[in-house]
């Protein structure tokens, strides 16, 4: 006898016990219907069992049992029992067939997806009954959502996608660390060494951006150029548009006269000839071969925008300076190699490096940092403090919308007390509301989108150049799934609790016309303590950053930035070697000086207010020896000419300034500032002293000005300046002081440098107020940002605080009425009213200066001179808050005090 499979057991058992449920129907009914559904049911079984197996029949049980009475005995009963006994039975069978979501549910579910269907169409009808109700909500969702998309796009964009090249993940900045410098550098044969030995790295290289002076067909033009080893590139897996890139054949003596240019240099200055590769360039005096062209918008950190790169000027290991620690590191890690073995193994080796060079290595250590976090790391602090701002923005928008459902379900209590006495139940009216709050909470959140396309672009437009990958910027599949998540969330938690307040309906005191508010007059009140708590918080943020950009706008540098602008002059190398280019600038400073409006010109290395400087050294004074970190700060030193303090205006307080006779074979002498002087002459006059720093002695002859640093949070830096005629380089500044109101200052120096010598390169000038300007775009951003977000938070806030008072004033109607009736002052009645409105004002004070507390903490790397808990900056938080929300209170409360008892009670 053979047995039958486990499935048409199973499948033969269900469809029988099925068959004994269908019994508990009247006799007359399983006679008309008990077939059908017994074949519905079997088919379903077979279904279940085929895909999920017995598990699948349980739930088929489940489902069954609770539809087999709601969905079909219902309908079908009440079908049977009132049917016309002179229709047909095709006419009772088609009626039948018109409530069979029983047969619908087991086949798969579609019964609940009808219902779905069911509930969106009815909340959308709802919802265009009320276009004002619908309106309010859809703003508000699209504000939140909006504003906190827009600032999501921005931190994706900048902070949670990789890096645009090939394996990201794994380069690394190998950076060698010294107590006297945070800069990361490496010494290009320290690097060299380690990338040899390692077994850890699959490629490493170093590279320096330096300017160019390149010549074609007869025109002399200033170049952004780079100086790069061949692993630069290979670490950043760039494929040439054109031929090919630097290699290890390029670095010999005689064989690297190669350039590779960028495919914006190709196409400006080259013509997009495709046939470039092979052709010469003259760059400072020497002819490149161009052996490549970059791909255009490739991605070069720190470097981006070059436009020529050559290989090292001599070769890698004849490099004659190891100390030398001006270029930049970059290692990529071998796959299935972590960051931890990585940096073992290299210490390691460096370790070895410190031991074979002492010289040039002792004090040096090793250290390595991801280059992701090494170029965002500055500004994903302040970019995930935006999102938090933002995102208490949501949420107050959402406990607005919170607030707004729950009047509105308590207004339609009577619908639902009726509803739930025809049979409804709780889950049900909970289910309606539910997706009534996510068909509004979508339709915001596609508003939301559409608003955050317009935030990003004045985000990007808006926000300062430093901020790293601003280009990269935009909204994409992610930042679309955010949303719709973000929109989903909203509907689901803040339209879960008003649907489930507004589901406890008591259905004798609302059928009667009674008013219970008791429960979501507390719950409104808890959504407004919430948000009046996350706008004081926001409040207080936007008053300390307005409070730090106001300590930057009272900077004052101890002399009048006003008409100073300077260029960058780059004689060129081959006409101008070693000393000579001093003298050549030199000249072109004395051109610039007799400018019709000049007041003044002078020549420097860079300054306190200028970029450049040659990095922070240890400093000895006299034979003592150097000091260590712990026993003072390092110096910085710059070279300047006689005429760079009258020009600027910094007063020499001791001594003599530097003068035409400081030149070369004189003896060296040096001026430094008064800061130096606090920290290594305390209690002796500098002057006659000695100091020592990177090989270089010089005599102090005397002490300048500090030149306050621009931001006040920064210490004043001890600084040495040597004259440049004993300190000599090959560039330097241009540093013009023109009269207010001159113009054309810039046309006449570039003629007169002309003069002296066409081949000078001067860069485009800039005025010293907007460069120092250019300071405070930062600060006066992130200011903004959080000042409209708190902007907008107060005015949710105020709106909720409105909303609560003004729904307590209008359900309070009668007892207003009566209590007016019985000789309640106008006066009185306002005290009332405002006084539960500042009731709850008070409450979100406690809990927002706490908040506020910890949000200083926060945003302390943000604000510049000022304590995280700047008293005034909470009080005026605080004065504000106050106001507001006495004027959401007063507006509500005077309505209240011009209620006529007669006609309240005549309402009532």
């Amino acid at each position: 006898m053979s047995r039958q499979p486990r499935s048409a057991l199973g499948v033969r058992a269900s469809v029988r016990a099925y068959g004994l449920a269908v019994r508990l129907f009247p006799a007359g009914f399983r006679a008309q219907f008990g077939d059908e559904l017994a074949e519905a049911f079997a088919e379903a079984a077979r279904e279940r069992y085929a895909r999920h197996g017995l598990r699948g029949l349980a739930r088929l049980w489940l489902e069954t049992a609770a539809d087999l009475t709601v969905h079909a005995g219902g309908p079908r009963l009440a079908a049977w029992r009132g049917r016309d006994p002179g229709l047909s039975l095709r006419d009772e069978r088609r009626t039948a067939r018109r409530a069979r979501p029983v047969i619908r549910d087991v086949r798969g579910g579609a019964g609940m997806l009808e219902t779905l269907r069911q509930d969106v169409r009815f909340a959308v009808r709802t919802l265009v009954k009320a276009p004002g109700f619908t309106a309010a909500v859809v703003a508000t969702i699209a504000l939140g959502v909006g504003a906190t998309t827009a600032i999501f796009t921005v931190v994706n964009g900048i902070v949670l996608r990789p890096l645009p090249f090939p394996g990201s993940e794994r380069v690394v900045m190998i950076c060698e660390t010294n107590p006297r410098t945070s800069w990361c550098g490496a010494s290009p044969l320290n690097m060299a060494d380690l990338a040899r030995e390692s077994r850890t790295l699959d490629s490493a290289g170093v590279g320096r951006g330096e300017p160019l002076i390149a010549q074609i067909g007869g025109e002399s033009f200033g170049v952004r150029g780079g100086i790069a080893s061949p692993g630069f590139f290979r670490v950043l897996r760039i494929t040439p548009a054109l031929g090919r890139l630097i290699e290890d054949r390029d670095m010999d003596r005689g064989a690297n006269h190669v350039a590779v240019v960028s495919e914006a240099f190709w196409r400006s200055r080259l013509g997009a000839d495709p046939s470039v590769i092979g052709r010469a360039i003259t760059v400072d005096g020497q002819a490149l071969t161009i052996i490549g062209v970059l791909p255009p918008d490739v991605f070069i950190p720190i470097y981006s925008g070059r436009d020529l790169w050559r290989p090292l000027t001599a070769s890698i290991d004849n490099v004659d300076n190891r100390a030398w620690r001006g270029f930049v590191p970059l290692g990529r890690i071998k796959a299935g190699e972590t960051v931890a073995s990585a940096t073992a193994e290299l210490t390691a080796l460096h370790e070895q490096l410190v031991q074979a060079y002492p010289e040039a290595n002792k004090d040096w250590g090793l250290r390595l940092e991801g280059l992701r976090n090494h170029l965002i790391g500055p500004v994903s602090r302040t970019l995930w403090i935006f999102l938090g701002a933002v995102g208490f923005v949501l949420l107050i928008a959402c406990a607005n919308v919170a607030s707004l459902l729950l009047v509105r379900a308590t207004g339609r209590a009577r619908e639902f007390a009726v509803r739930a006495s025809l049979g409804a139940g709780r889950r049900r009216l909970v289910r309606q509301l539910l997706t009534e709050s996510l068909v509004v909470s979508l339709l915001g959140g596609a508003c939301g989108l559409a608003l955050a396309v317009w935030a990003t672009r004045a985000f990007v437009s808006l926000a300062p150049a430093s901020i790293p990958r601003l280009g990269e910027v935009g909204i994409d599949g992610r930042v679309a799934l955010f949303a719709f998540l973000l929109s989903t969330a909203t509907a689901v938690l803040f339209g879960f609790a008003p649907a489930r307040h507004a589901s406890k309906t008591d259905l004798s005191g609302t059928l009667k016309g009674l008013r219970v508010a008791g429960g979501d007059a507390r719950l409104r009140a808890a959504f407004v303590v919430v948000e009046l708590a996350l706008a004081l918080v926001l409040l207080v943020g936007a008053g300390l950053l307005m409070r730090s950009f106001g300590s930057l706008l009272a900077w004052d540098p101890g002399f009048s930035p006003e008409g100073v602008t300077f260029s960058f002059m780059l004689p060129p190398r081959d006409v101008y070697p070693d000393g000579q280019a001093v003298g050549a600038m030199q000249r072109v400073r004395d051109e610039a000086a007799t400018v019709p409006g000049v007041e003044g010109a002078a020549i420097a290395s860079g300054g306190p207010l200028f970029p450049g400087g040659d990095g922070t050294y240890a400093m000895s004074i006299d034979d003592r020896p150097p000091m260590s970190p712990d026993e003072g700060p390092p110096v910085e030193y710059y070279n300047i000419d006689p005429y760079y303090f009258r020009t600027l205006g910094v007063k020499i307080v001791r001594g003599r300034d530097l003068s035409t006779a400081d030149t070369f074979g004189a003896a060296p002498v040096a001026v430094v500032n008064e800061s130096l002087v606090r920290r290594y002459f305390p209690n002796e006059d500098p002057l006659g002293h000695r100091v020592t720093v990177s090989d270089h002695s010089a005599e102090i002859v005397g002490v300048v000005a500090d030149v306050a640093p621009f931001y006040p949070d920064q210490p004043v830096r001890p600084l040495i300046y040597w004259p440049t005629d004993q300190f000599r380089r090959g560039t330097g500044y241009l540093i013009v002081r023109a009269r207010p109101g001159v113009g054309g200052i810039e046309k006449a120096v570039r003629a007169r440098a002309a003069a002296v010598d066409p081949r000078i390169q001067l860069s485009a000038f800039v005025d010293l107020e907007s460069a120092v300007g250019s300071n405070l775009v930062g600060p006066r951003f992130n200011m903004l940002l959080v000042g409209v977000f708190a902007l907008v938070a107060v005015l949710l806030a105020a709106i909720g605080v409105y909303g609560v008072v003004a729904y307590s004033v209008a359900s309070r109607t009668r007892e207003i009425g009566v209590r007016v009736a019985l000789g309640a002052t106008p006066d009185g009645i306002v005290r009332q009213v405002v006084r539960g409105g500042l009731g709850l004002a008070a409450v979100g004070l406690v809990v927002g200066l706490a908040g506020a507390v910890a949000l200083g903490r926060l945003i302390a790397s943000l604000l510049y001179g000022l304590p995280s808990t700047d008293s005034l900056a909470l009080a005026g938080a605080a004065a504000v808050f106050a106001l507001v929300t006495l004027v959401a209170c007063w507006v509500p409360a005077r309505r209240a005090a011009r209620v006529d008892p007669i006609v309240a009670l005549r309402v009532e």
